[in-house]
């Protein structure tokens, strides 16, 4: 092989390892969690939104798990909502279709989020729902 094609060859490789190694490297960053849980006057199906605003990429969004501690019950949302706040330059992500399982409601008390990005990496924040009497 002639020299200036082994330098390209090498100059192409590292320049293709730098792109697929330039992914984002560290454990995913989530900052505050906005929800609410709402319940139909005509059909009393109660419904909770979770999303939680990303410090990471957006790009890197794989699962997200929310889980009641203290009766353990959780929904795993595959592929979460992206939102983008044009305004503030802000992405959440999240769900707006939590549903309780038939003839249930949300329990009240602590949840964790347990967010996963497509590397494997986790990170995981809580929230409180106390239900109005």
């Amino acid at each position: 092989m002639n020299k200036p094609l082994t330098q390209y060859l090498v100059l192409f490789l590292s320049v293709l390892f730098c792109v697929f190694t330039s992914c984002s490297d560290s454990t995913p960053l989530l900052d505050t969690v906005y929800f609410n849980c709402s319940i139909d006057t005509v059909s009393h199906n109660e419904r909770m939104v979770v999303f939680v605003e990303l410090e990471s990429s957006v790009e890197d969004i794989h699962t997200m798990i929310i889980k009641n501690i203290s009766s353990e019950k959780e929904w795993i949302v595959e592929n979460p909502e992206i939102i983008h706040d044009k305004k503030n330059g802000k992405y959440f992500c999240g769900s707006s279709n939590l549903v309780p399982e038939k003839d249930e409601t949300f329990p009240s008390g602590e949840y964790t989020i347990l967010y996963r990005d497509r590397a494997g990496r986790e990170i995981e924040t809580t929230f409180f729902y106390i239900k109005n009497k």
